[in-house]
Formats: C-alpha cells, structure tokens, sequence
C-alpha cells in the first residue's frame, strides 16, 4: 500500500511487518510465528517522544513532519500489533478482505490511514480508530497481550 502523507506510513509499514507474521505462519506454524510475535513484542517500547500515527484533525498532509522521525521501530512493530489487534476483533476473514479491498480498489493510489480505517469499519462493522488511537497515537503502547480493542 502506498501511503499519502509521511504521518501514515504505519499503514505501509505495520502492513506489511503483520504480514510477514502472517505468511511466516502459513509457510512453518504456528510456533516460529510465535517467536517472531515475541521478537515483535521487544521492539514495542517508546522509540522517542512520538506517536506511531501522529493523526491530524484536517485531511491534509503535515509538511512539518520530519521523515527521519516517522521511520522507527513504532511504525513497523506497533503497526503489526495493530493489525493484530483488529484481527481478534472482526476475525481474520474480515481483515483480510479489507486488506485485498484496499489493494484491488485502490491499486496504485496514494492512502490516508484515516481511508484503511474506514475500510475496516465498513468491512468488519466496528469503529477501529479508538485501537488506532491507543496502539498508534501515543507514545507508550500497551502491552503486547493488552490489545483493548474488543
């Protein structure tokens, strides 16, 4: 998926570290995908003083937004988690087709994560922004167990 603005490039980033966990399953179990989500979980702490997913009250891009300061550890670990979270709450089926909507439907254009969100929403029938909010848009996440998104 490409992202629009820097401040989104978790949904590029956890999307693809999730599924990496997710093809690691399907290719040698259950137990090494295991492992990676515990090798995840220690790169889970605060990276800095920011969030994931700095989200903005307006549509448009930030341009004061540093690169360098979006491209850490959060976006990719916290990300996954992220979408892990989803998962347990609108189930695997329905995360996936999200995922394959957003690719088929929007092939080749520039995302918000705001429109990923709404995607879900749509599909899984559940508002994920508030799990957006509390795994992305802080600078401490929970904890790797804690999804508090049911």
């Amino acid at each position: 998926m490409r992202f629009e603005c820097w401040e989104d490039a978790v949904l590029s980033e956890g999307t693809t570290t999730y599924l990496t966990a997710r093809a690691l399953e399907a290719v040698e179990g259950a137990l090494p995908a295991q492992a990676l989500w515990q090798e995840y979980a220690g790169r889970l702490g605060p990276v800095g003083s920011h969030a994931a997913w700095p989200a903005l009250e307006s549509n448009a891009c930030d341009t004061n937004i540093d690169p360098l300061m979006i491209y850490t550890d959060l976006i990719y670990f916290r990300g996954a988690f992220f979408f892990r979270a989803v998962e347990e709450r609108i189930g695997r089926s329905s995360l996936d087709t999200a995922l394959r909507n957003i690719a088929v439907h929007r092939q080749g254009e520039a995302l918000r994560f705001t429109e990923f969100l709404d995607e879900i929403e749509l599909e899984g029938g559940w508002d994920p922004t508030p799990c957006a909010q509390k795994w992305l848009g802080r600078s401490a996440p929970p904890e790797p167990n804690d999804f508090g998104c049911r």
